[in-house]
């Protein structure tokens, strides 16, 4: 059995902290390292990590005295500190199914052309629990060039705890790129692997997701900073990769955020899902009236479609 790195960066998540890296040391996988980076947190973290000091699975904890600024740089750092054949970002505010590295890793082994493995995953929404449909197909296996064009042309279609990924097959640029983005730089690295091989996607939920409202992810949508990041990494795809994200996938995007804003401004505890819960008209009053200039300064900045 080849050598997985567990990575788990962490910031002020102690609430959700013990729960993962139980998740993670109750794999049934056995050959792995563990790996904690935490980032200058200001809650109890630190004495949660302190606490697994002996653990045997335990090969690197680091304290960054000063806050990184980007998670994607404490998975830069991560990397670099690895030993293992394979890699998984294990999110510190998310959980996983014992089953996930045997899962996720044989399949990697069986198919060796394959860049990235994931998995789909359940979400907590706010202690709501929302499932997603099984698909028909248990495991599909998509060419990486054609997965980038089909699936991952949209910022979060892969939540970041549910792959296992082959070091080797890092796109060493978008190493180095993708850690000068905070929200959105995970969507850049799987692309960069896509770009290197195949994906596999298993559509079992492995994967438990935690989507709770003082996360960073959660907080940036609702500012617009994501998709103000999106948009740059779009910019990307475009000037250096050759990738159109098309007009509706750029609205459907803004939609989206525009609906997290007017929740917001409601003060709702309930989830309000655009596709569902909200009218098209009632999006593009608030979008117009409300944030017309931001989004159109956004849209601008992006020049997605100069």
């Amino acid at each position: 059995m080849p050598l997985v790195s567990v990575i788990i960066p962490n910031y002020n998540h102690a609430d959700f902290l013990q729960s993962r890296i139980e998740s993670v040391l109750k794999q049934t996988y056995t050959n792995f390292e563990v790996i904690i980076l935490d980032d200058c947190s200001t809650d109890v973290s630190k004495s949660i990590i302190e606490s697994y000091k002996n653990e045997s699975k335990l090969q690197e904890t680091v304290y960054n005295k000063t806050n990184s600024g980007s998670p994607f740089k404490q998975w830069k750092k991560g990397i670099e500190l690895s030993k293992g054949e394979y890699i998984w970002i294990a999110e510190s505010d998310d959980l996983a199914e014992s089953s996930f590295l045997q899962t996720l890793t044989t399949l990697l082994l069986n198919n060796p052309d394959c860049s990235f493995a994931f998995c789909d995953s359940c979400t907590d929404l706010n202690s709501y629990l929302h499932k997603k449909i099984k698909a028909s197909v248990e495991i599909e296996i998509y060419n990486g060039e054609k997965f980038i064009f089909q699936h991952n042309i949209k910022p979060k279609f892969i939540n970041a705890s549910s792959v296992v990924f082959k070091k080797d097959n890092i796109n060493a640029t978008i190493l180095n790129k993708f850690t000068e983005y905070n929200y959105s730089g995970d969507w850049l690295f799987w692309t960069g692997l896509a770009l290197n091989g195949n994906v596999i996607r298993y559509a079992e939920e492995l994967n438990f997701y935690r989507r709770h409202m003082a996360s960073v992810s959660d907080i940036a949508y609702k500012n617009g900073k994501y998709l103000l990041e999106a948009f740059k990494i779009m910019y990307y795809f475009k000037s250096n990769l050759n990738i159109y994200p098309s007009k509706p996938q750029i609205k459907k995007w803004a939609s989206a955020w525009a609906v997290s804003k007017l929740q917001n401004k409601l003060k709702s505890n309930c989830i309000l899902f655009y596709s569902t819960k909200v009218s098209y008209q009632l999006i593009l009053f608030y979008l117009y009236y409300i944030y017309k200039y931001k989004l159109y300064n956004l849209f601008h900045k992006s020049k997605i479609f100069s």
